[in-house]
């Protein structure tokens, strides 16, 4: 799936922007409204676009992402690196975008990706349209209402889970007009299941806050001591809400600031902006870069593009 900026983050919108955001309540307005793009990477024949949710739904959802590819009748593979939290993807391209994972292949219109411990593979053939809607690290279990790990490091057809509405949001999502009207059947369809949601996970978030605000560069037992419970409890919930371990989700925080840390200081030394960022040493940094990303980071370095832009283009598989 697409990334943005290595921080993972949306980009922030331009002071300038005088359009109009998505309404709060999540309805279209009564007059046609231009998509905002907050920021736009071109590789190829891709272009991304990504837009902030609607503020009531900022809790659940990170950005969301609108993906245009377009290579007839070529088949191209991106490599995408893990980020820490679960996402959302309409797919109304033709063919359908291609799932590649170790294990399986799989194609459907709306599907929910969930937390992922190692790089993935995308295959795209032809024309790709894709809305991406990236969780926050809690965002997933707010929509899903379920177990998180259970959805640990696969890619399962949202039908599977809400069979009885689905096909009423794929006929609205097929008559819609532009991305826009798609985002916002999309949030008011997520609006709908958080709400639905009563579990309360506040405890979460402020672990989840500290490990961000750290970039992963806290312990175990720190985070235990935070969140008044036991290690083997706080390790149980975080399996449950997040989808992974705490341990696990520090070092993807680790490895983004590493992401930061070179797109801010571009010439400096790969394995000194390592150490800053808590790498022990040499070694432990390159093992980690290649569970996450697949390649070294000297590979990766080349083949990213000049917008920072995280899914790579995979040479390899070409």
């Amino acid at each position: 799936m697409a990334r943005v900026s290595k921080a993972g983050k949306a980009p922030k919108e331009p002071k300038e922007s005088k359009e109009p955001k998505l309404s709060k309540a999540g309805k279209a307005p009564k007059s046609p409204k231009v998509l905002k793009v907050l920021k736009k990477e071109k590789v190829l024949s891709l272009q991304n676009e990504f837009v902030s949710p609607s503020e009531d739904l900022k809790h659940v959802i990170q950005y969301i992402q609108v993906f245009h590819f377009n290579e007839r009748n070529k088949e191209t593979t991106f490599r995408v690196f893990p980020e820490g939290s679960s996402g959302l993807v309409y797919n109304y391209g033709n063919p359908h975008f291609e799932i590649t994972t170790e294990f399986e292949h799989k194609r459907d219109n709306l599907y929910i990706r969930g937390q992922f411990e190692h790089y993935t593979h995308y295959k795209s053939i032809g024309k790709t349209n894709l809305i991406i809607v990236k969780f926050t690290p809690l965002g997933g279990f707010y929509f899903l209402d379920r177990d998180m790990k259970e959805f640990l490091n696969l890619i399962v057809p949202v039908r599977k889970y809400y069979k009885n509405d689905y096909q009423d949001v794929m006929n609205k999502m097929k008559v819609a007009s532009d991305d826009n009207k798609r985002i916002q059947i999309i949030e008011s369809y997520i609006r709908e299941k958080v709400k639905s949601s009563e579990e309360s996970i506040g405890e979460m978030e402020k672990i989840i806050t500290k490990m961000i605000e750290t970039k992963g560069r806290i312990t175990i037992p720190e985070l235990a001591t935070l969140a008044e419970m036991s290690i083997s409890s706080l390790e149980k919930k975080f399996n449950k809400y997040v989808g992974f371990n705490p341990k696990t989700f520090c070092r993807i925080q680790t490895m983004k600031s590493f992401f930061e840390m070179n797109k801010a200081f571009p010439d400096k030394n790969l394995y000194s902006l390592a150490l800053e960022c808590g790498y022990h040493d040499q070694s432990h940094f390159i093992k980690d870069f290649k569970k996450f990303t697949g390649i070294s980071p000297r590979k990766y370095l080349k083949s990213i593009n000049e917008m920072g832009y995280k899914s790579v283009i995979d040479e390899e598989k070409k």
